[in-house]
């Protein structure tokens, strides 16, 4: 199994069947789920759900058009 990270080849861990080494996931700034559980209360939860829906909609439109690029 390669232990190399996607992005720069340096030593990393197992996130979403990627591997991916610290320096490169901080850059990927992701939430906490803290900071998750921060956003619901203080967002209508119907609300955030549509706008976190639409975000995750347009990150996998995105990530499909670069990996149909390469």
């Amino acid at each position: 199994m390669n232990n190399k990270c996607f992005n720069c080849d340096k030593n990393g861990t197992q996130l979403f069947e990627f591997t991916i080494c610290d320096s490169c996931k901080k850059e990927l700034r992701l939430f906490t789920d803290e900071t998750i559980e921060k956003h619901i209360q203080k967002f209508t939860k119907t609300g955030y759900k549509k706008d976190l829906t639409k975000k995750l909609e347009l990150l996998e439109k995105t990530y499909i058009k670069k990996k149909l690029s390469y």
